[in-house]
């Protein structure tokens, strides 16, 4: 649960990840999760926004520049749940972030949010 202001791109805050040996967040910073062997993975994520007018965004970057990026329209009221998933070449050390935007016209609740990745091979 994380409040977004309006118009503002802003880097998610997560609170917990699963034991993993391959994908960790980047030491003392929540907002990074990092890559540890080079090869091809899967990757993706999820959101959920509280309702209200305007665009719900989300983008995934790759040590800092995006990588991959949604847009969608929502209705006034209506809570927003989107997720994308899709594959790329990481090397180690790589690491994502998910960032999150609106255009409601006030803050809102991001309720819910994942960012995931999982290796594929070399």
């Amino acid at each position: 649960n994380q409040s977004i202001s309006n118009a503002s791109s802003t880097n998610v805050q997560f609170d917990s990840a699963p034991i993993t040996r391959l994908v960790t967040w980047s030491g003392g910073d929540n907002t990074k999760l990092t890559i540890g062997a080079s090869g091809l993975f899967f990757y993706g994520f999820t959101f959920s926004f509280d309702g209200g007018s305007g665009y719900r965004e989300a983008n995934i970057l790759k040590n800092g520049v995006a990588l991959l990026e949604t847009r969608i329209a929502t209705a006034a009221g209506e809570t927003t749940l989107h997720g994308v998933t899709d594959e790329e070449e990481f090397a180690s050390g790589d690491y994502l972030q998910l960032q999150v935007k609106h255009n409601h016209g006030s803050a809102i609740n991001l309720r819910l949010a994942s960012l995931f990745a999982g290796f594929i091979g070399a």
